[in-house]
């Protein structure tokens, strides 16, 4: 169940929200002009792009980095989430567009950005809805793919996965031909280290390694 509660203008959003299917964790929505806030199990959730938390993956030079290439471009995050990646990635001076579906998700997600992009000159864009749409509707250099797989680990999700895990449907991407025609340049996804590459696509042209069991396949176009 997911209780909305406005302490700003926001009765189209909240209406919206109270709409959706519901769900069985009991999640507390507020709505906030300055910080909207997710609670659950007592514990409150903020994305906000200024935190620690955010700033120091600016001092790494992550995978994904290596995966999408230096060259500045447009890329579609096509699952977005809470954009980390898009973070990482808007900052290496590329045009970031960051796609969500989910409506709590992306609330949060739209107003993190706005505020962290304002009186910047970083290029990032949000869009809420289905990924399938916007790229057949748009050209993007790059489309990058983190679809939600598991991990079995022993130590306690952080606070944001716990999150996403009780607010997303296990919906799995499944389009990836679409993503690979879409593209002008590359498409990279996100895989578990052990996942089996995409049968109905190309052979990756290069398999990178990430953190954590992660590998990222990259399919570049001539």
């Amino acid at each position: 169940m997911i209780t909305v509660i406005d302490q700003g203008e926001f009765h189209q959003l909240k209406k919206l929200i109270d709409h959706l299917p519901p769900i069985s964790a009991e999640i507390t929505l507020i709505l906030n002009d300055k910080q909207h806030q997710l609670i659950h199990n007592q514990e409150t959730f903020e994305l906000n792009y200024h935190s620690s938390n955010y700033q120091r993956l600016l001092g790494t030079q992550h995978p994904l980095l290596k995966a999408i290439g230096q060259n500045p471009g447009t890329i579609l995050d096509a699952c977005g989430g809470l954009g980390k990646d898009s973070f990482i990635l808007t900052h290496q001076g590329h045009h970031v567009t960051t796609c969500e579906s989910n409506l709590i998700i992306y609330s949060l997600l739209a107003q993190a950005i706005k505020n962290y992009c304002e009186n910047t000159d970083l290029k990032w864009l949000y869009e809420y809805g289905n990924c399938h749409k916007l790229m057949q509707e748009q050209v993007f250099d790059t489309i990058y793919l983190d679809p939600m797989f598991t991990v079995t680990r022993s130590a306690k999700p952080k606070l944001a996965m716990q999150m996403i895990q009780q607010l997303v449907r296990d919906e799995p991407f499944t389009n990836w031909n679409t993503a690979w025609q879409s593209c002008k340049k590359r498409l990279v996804i996100k895989h578990h280290q052990k996942t089996p590459s995409i049968s109905s696509l190309p052979k990756p042209s290069i398999s990178i390694k990430g953190k954590r069991n992660v590998r990222y396949d990259i399919y570049t176009k001539a």
